[in-house]
């Protein structure tokens, strides 16, 4: 089913992008492109993305970040002329279904099971526009919370992504309870730190 709705995805791209994206592939590689000309061009931008630089930030400043970053996202589906918002939909509803069904704590380990087995059907691109896409307007529930971010971080569903792939390294910090496999051992340190003062 992922493959039909990534063809149907890749085929609205293709006829509605305004940047001539031919797939979300492309459509993703544009958004990089997008980030790094704003943060070249608009200094508050820059300025809000420096704190992801830091070791030591305020929860506060971690969620301006995220917010800034977010907002981005959406300004450039905004100038791409078409969303690829059913496909998130769908990877969305797959990881509540799981989670909704096993996702109780004698059941984790089955949920991971599932969860993992729907990481491995996604591309590295694939991965990084749900990386985004959570965090933007669209990753909003009805209540504006970021459930499919929550989620996706509670069950490590990023895990996976090369550290290449995003539009900067240090976003990963966004996803604070996400054990990365690319981090270093004292950014993992850090990430467990995090986590036990959240617990």
């Amino acid at each position: 089913m992922i493959y039909q709705v990534r063809t149907e995805v890749n085929q609205q791209i293709c006829l509605n992008s305004k940047l001539k994206s031919k797939n979300l592939f492309e459509f993703y590689h544009s958004f990089v492109d997008f980030y790094d000309h704003k943060l070249d061009k608009e200094a508050d931008f820059k300025e809000a993305m420096t704190i992801l630089l830091k070791d030591n930030y305020q929860k506060t400043e971690l969620e301006t970040a995220m917010y800034d970053l977010g907002h981005a996202y959406d300004e450039y589906v905004e100038s791409q002329g078409c969303n690829a918002g059913f496909f998130f939909r769908y990877i969305h509803n797959l990881i509540t279904f799981v989670i909704h069904h096993w996702g109780g704590e004698k059941q984790k380990d089955v949920a991971i099971g599932y969860l993992n087995f729907i990481q491995a059907q996604l591309t590295n691109e694939e991965l990084a526009l749900l990386f985004y896409d959570s965090i933007s307007r669209n990753g909003m529930d009805k209540k504006r919370v970021y459930t499919f971010k929550e989620n996706m971080d509670e069950y490590s569903f990023l895990e996976n992504i090369p550290e290449f792939i995003l539009a900067n390294r240090n976003h990963y910090k966004i996803f604070a309870h996400t054990m990365f496999k690319f981090l270093n051992d004292d950014e993992r340190k850090n990430v467990v730190s995090k986590f036990n003062k959240k617990s």
